[in-house]
């Protein structure tokens, strides 16, 4: 019988197990810390957590020229001095708020010429409307981070919460953070792309009554008596609606956002949309046009017309200004 192996493994037999009850002693160490801290976080008083300096997020509140030109010769000079593609197609945002369109738009004879201005115009209040709304996502994001770590938000995270939570239809049901992630569903983006073929359709590219005289390029009605609007033409005898008036084609944009983004009509859009963002793809317009097949009375008609628009204007190299911007 080899003695010297046999040593060898009663050698290695005891190193294992010194090996296994340090590993086990470590383990106890750590859990005993760990629960100390956990009944010391538990042990503070509200005062103390309340003491704790607030973790302030401010958002940053960019700075925007209200542009209300009443030629579309006076758009054509202000987008010349920025970057365009091939296609005549924005590849930079200018810092600007909308306030209407020209009125001449209908005058420019070039069908081209007339959807390039149309689509840029558009663009630039849809592209400062999702930012503002991947600002806010950011800030939900933060204010969780700090619940997390703290156990407790400030008041001004608080109130800013609830105003979002009120603003955007979600219940007070569930703990807080099943709410936060309806919220963060809810609170989200929607390509250019598809709010460029939309408002192409319902406004007549920038030329009709509404866009016109109400800013409206969404088709949004409204049944409020005391809201502006104006009464259309051919509307049945007996309804009460209008068309909403807005005072900037950006308060239209985001309007048209806050709709998409919460009512019960466009629930499947904001599916699809979770179902792409746990998959970490891009958001593709032409996957979530299926979620607005109840905008219109047409349906499945009204879901191909608009993915027709985006595809035929090749409207999703829109959609990179927000995947390039930094």
């Amino acid at each position: 019988m080899d003695f010297n192996l046999m040593e060898s493994a009663e050698n290695l037999s005891i190193g294992q197990a010194k090996v296994i009850l340090i590993v086990f002693i470590l383990t106890i160490l750590l859990l005993i810390v760990g629960l100390e801290v956990f009944e010391s976080r538990n042990r503070l008083s509200d005062g103390q957590l309340k003491s704790r300096p607030e973790v302030q997020i401010n958002l940053p509140k960019p700075e925007y020229k209200e542009v209300n030109y009443e030629s579309y010769k006076q758009w054509e000079k202000l987008l010349d001095n920025y970057k365009v593609d091939q296609a005549g197609r924005l590849l930079e945002i200018p810092p600007v708020k909308i306030v209407e369109f020209p009125e001449n738009m209908g005058q420019i004879d070039s069908i081209d010429k007339r959807k390039r201005i149309f689509f840029n115009i558009v663009a630039i209040g849809a592209y400062h409307a999702n930012k503002r709304i991947l600002r806010q996502r950011d800030k939900v994001t933060q204010l969780f981070n700090q619940y997390y770590v703290f156990g407790h938000l400030g008041e001004q995270g608080k109130a800013w919460l609830k105003d979002k939570f009120e603003q955007y239809g979600v219940k007070e049901k569930g703990d807080w953070q099943t709410r936060v992630s309806r919220l963060k569903k809810r609170l989200d983006i929607i390509p250019l792309s598809l709010i460029l073929a939309q408002a192409a359709s319902e406004s007549g590219w920038g030329t009709s009554r509404f866009a016109i005289k109400a800013n409206n390029i969404f088709g949004e009605w409204t049944f409020d008596p005391n809201e502006p609007g104006i009464i259309p033409k051919r509307r049945p005898t007996g309804a009460t609606y209008k068309i909403r008036k807005f005072p900037s084609i950006e308060a239209a944009i985001n309007s048209y956002l806050l709709n998409l983004n919460t009512h019960f009509a466009y629930n499947r859009l904001r599916e699809i949309r979770s179902e792409l963002r746990k998959e970490e793809n891009k958001l593709n317009s032409l996957q979530l046009s299926a979620g607005i097949i109840k905008y219109s009375e047409k349906r499945e008609e009204y879901v191909e017309q608009i993915n027709n628009i985006i595809k035929y204007n090749n409207l999703r190299k829109f959609d990179e200004l927000l995947r390039t911007d930094k």
